[in-house]
């Protein structure tokens, strides 16, 4: 008969092996990583390139140049474009990030060959119609006006611009009127630029064949094509950087959101796989002391998270929540309270077993399918240019972490005088 009563013993995995791609170079000397994994017959290519944020000179001419690519070419219009795809099955979205961009599509593998033509043609041979760059302009003034119209976004802008200054790329930002100075024009030259096999590195998981690889080789490697990304020398910032409290006015909020962080070191840092622990510790889970501080007991919040926001050059520790406007300085003070609280007394080993559990299970399953494991090597070998040794660094830290070392690292990197507060709202706490 089944015990049902006594609960079954937990043991946490101790080896895990970890896949790796394989590496190929094409003829013009392009990287394609390949995961081959999977039995049903799709496959997914993402090509990205030196193309984000920090490499434009005008506010949204790297999104716009991404995200027009499939809105017209020398030789097919938008709607040719979107039903060849539709036709076969393909899927394409675009991502631009701070660091680089992203085009990523899904495809079934009997009509790969007929998405990748036209994905060539896409990426290779975009026009941006006019008609179609004011579409663009006028929905996403629309869309960045209603987004600035909530409290979360002011804060997210303010804390980053407060940390990183308003002249680094990582921390200005568009205002509706922005998209006023993007013209044709702008997008083709950012795309002379930055679009070419010298920038590119491609991604390429599913049920992949020899097939797969002779038409990327075919379409994107047989030689080259588009210009090499101008290198770029970010403006240097102080670690230490900190304004203690800022607050952005909203006048008819009844939440304030809370944005609290400070600047840290990217996943290169030796201690970046120890901090990942220590921020989940705090607020990386449901289970964290913030949630139940700042949720459960005090009841000021839905939700508290922790987290470090990574860059390639660089990381940002932000503890984010949106509280009630009457609760705003109770809620600072309650997360500085866990912040000097992690920092002064040991975690008990059994919260810290619950953690390392929590840890290992979210990163197993960063591992659970191809595409999942394709999108963990993006963030690994491109992102940051990482190796796979990073995986075993960060599974010792999460197995061998010791309370006193967490205490040793929040006083390090989680001073209470190098935080900056963020506050947007009608609650300004520097009032209070």
């Amino acid at each position: 008969m089944i015990d049902r009563k006594t609960p079954p013993i937990a043991n946490a995995p101790k080896n895990v092996a970890i896949p790796q791609a394989e590496c190929h170079i094409l003829t013009n000397g392009v990287k394609v990583y390949v995961v081959n994994k999977g039995e049903v017959e799709v496959c997914r290519i993402d090509l990205l390139f030196d193309a984000g944020v920090k490499f434009q000179t005008k506010h949204l001419v790297a999104n716009g140049t991404l995200y027009l690519m499939p809105e017209g070419t020398k030789n097919f219009s938008a709607s040719q474009i979107a039903d060849h795809l539709d036709f076969h099955g393909s899927y394409i979205n675009r991502a631009t990030y701070n660091d680089f961009s992203r085009l990523t599509v899904y495809s079934l593998n009997r009509y790969f060959s007929e998405t990748l033509k036209m994905v060539e043609e896409v990426v290779k041979q975009p026009i941006y119609p006019n008609h179609e760059v004011d579409i663009w302009r006028t929905t996403g003034k629309q869309e960045l006006s209603v987004q600035l119209g909530k409290t979360n976004a002011l804060a997210q802008r303010t804390l980053l611009t407060s940390l990183f200054g308003a002249n680094h790329p990582y921390g200005k930002f568009p205002v509706p009127t922005s998209y006023d100075n993007i013209g044709s024009s702008d997008l083709k030259e950012f795309h002379a630029a930055n679009y070419g096999s010298a920038s590119c590195t491609i991604f390429l998981s599913g049920n992949v064949t020899d097939n797969h690889l002779s038409l990327v080789e075919k379409h994107f490697g047989s030689a080259t094509w588009g210009e090499k990304s101008k290198g770029i020398i970010l403006p240097q910032v102080e670690l230490n950087r900190n304004e203690s409290v800022v607050f952005t006015q909203k006048a008819d909020a009844v939440q304030s959101s809370l944005r609290i962080g400070r600047l840290l070191f990217p996943r290169t840092h030796p201690d970046f796989p120890e901090m990942v622990v220590l921020t989940t510790i705090l607020g990386g889970y449901f289970g964290s002391r913030l949630m139940k501080n700042i949720r459960e007991d005090k009841g000021f919040t839905y939700g508290i998270h922790a987290s470090i926001l990574p860059f390639t050059d660089a990381g940002v520790f932000q503890i984010s929540t949106d509280v009630g406007a009457n609760h705003t300085q109770d809620a600072i003070n309650e997360i500085l309270f866990e912040i000097k609280r992690i920092q002064s007394e040991p975690v008990e080993q059994l919260e810290l077993d619950l953690v390392r559990g929590s840890l290992m299970g979210q990163f197993l399953r960063s591992f659970n399918g191809q595409f999942s494991i394709s999108e963990s090597f993006i963030w690994l070998l491109y992102f940051n240019n990482l190796d796979y040794s990073f995986y075993s660094r960060q599974i010792n830290a999460i197995q061998t972490i010791s309370p006193t070392r967490i205490m040793e690292l929040a006083n390090k990197w989680l001073k209470v005088d190098d935080i900056t507060i963020s506050v947007a709202g009608s609650v300004n706490p520097n009032s209070i």
